[in-house]
């Protein structure tokens, strides 16, 4: 709904995130499209998989809910889903096309399908593969996730993002293979994302009705809080280590 909601006079730069690199048959923008698909995958589900399997050894490996589990946060989802629609078309008085809708469909059908298949899969180690430390690591997951929420809005910002997450892509991929690579190696790429999305909220634009010093005070107490994981998970991962 958001990638076809064209005003929102409660954010002031809406029109130039959402219309940027415009593609006109789909009625939407390829920019918004890129950096919030991507955005959510890897900054809202896997950095968090990765941060808490990195620190709770005991759910590696497991599904993290069971069949009743997984029936209560489906259901849950649809509602939440369905009043963010209908609250969405009615504020904004959006009201996509039955092409838009299923334009949708298809791609995260296709996201699905891809995460599914032999491409989702865990690659298979290879003797003499190197893997970076977990400073490199960590910086790449900070430049990464910079990319994302620095680059220009328009076409040049695609095109940038586009080979950014294709060359961490490789990259990772070739690392993980290493015999070296293990929870120290994910948790440093994750945690590295993970600071660079918290830091560049010192600079976000302030939202209407809230004041500098409480924007800031926000901002300085999830740092905190993002280094107080990091200290944790890097002392789980060496506990870990010490007992094998």
């Amino acid at each position: 709904m958001s990638l076809w909601t064209e005003d929102r006079p409660d954010i002031d730069y809406w029109r130039d995130v959402v219309l940027a690199a415009r593609v006109e048959p789909a009625g939407f923008g390829a920019y918004a499209g890129l950096t919030w698909v991507l955005g959510h995958v890897t900054m809202s589900v896997g950095v968090p998989l990765a941060l808490a399997e990195a620190a709770l050894p005991g759910i590696r490996g497991r599904s993290l809910l069971g069949r009743v589990g997984i029936v209560g946060w489906s259901l849950a989802f649809l509602a939440v889903a369905v009043m963010i629609h209908v609250s969405e078309s009615g504020t904004y008085d959006v009201h996509p096309s039955a092409g838009q809708y299923l334009g949708a469909v298809v791609v995260m059908a296709a996201l699905a399908g891809l995460a599914w298949s032999r491409w989702g899969r865990p690659l298979p180690v290879r003797a003499g593969r190197r893997s970076p430390g977990a400073v490199v690591l960590g910086l790449v997951g900070f430049l990464g996730a910079a990319t994302l929420d620095l680059v220009p809005a328009g076409w040049p910002g695609v095109l940038v993002i586009v080979g950014a997450a294709g060359g961490v892509a490789v990259m990772v991929g070739r690392w993980s293979r290493s015999e070296r690579w293990g929870w120290q190696q994910v948790a440093a790429l994750a945690w590295g994302g993970l600071l660079e999305r918290t830091l560049v909220g010192f600079v976000a634009p302030i939202p209407d009705g809230v004041g500098v010093t409480g924007k800031v005070l926000h901002s300085v107490v999830l740092l905190v809080l993002v280094a107080g994981l990091g200290v944790l998970v890097r002392r789980r991962l060496r506990q870990e280590a010490d007992r094998r």
